[in-house]
């Protein structure tokens, strides 16, 4: 008598021991951002919510907790939502 299996595809155990391959999530913290994009440190995100407002694109707030949506957050960086920051002309 042959031991039956069920079939798996491999492509399911390599996502569940590699989280590489997982997808990134949607919504990260401001360190969580800065991890990702070296570009960008956790003061100065800090300083541009202080100084423009937590309205920008990517930008939700949850209890206290503040959440970014990186790939809006970026294009409402390129957009130049944040072309002017503080000092002279901001708004």
């Amino acid at each position: 008598m042959q031991k039956q299996t069920t079939a798996a595809s491999p492509e399911i155990f390599q996502a569940a021991l590699n989280p590489q391959t997982q997808p990134a999530p949607s919504l990260c913290s401001i360190e969580q951002f800065c991890q990702r994009e070296p570009a960008f440190t956790a003061g100065g995100i800090r300083h541009l919510f202080f100084t423009k407002g937590h309205d920008l694109p990517g930008v939700h707030r949850f209890g206290r907790k503040i959440l970014l949506d990186p790939a809006a957050f970026i294009e409402g960086i390129k957009a130049g939502h944040t072309a002017v920051i503080a000092g002279r002309g901001a708004v």
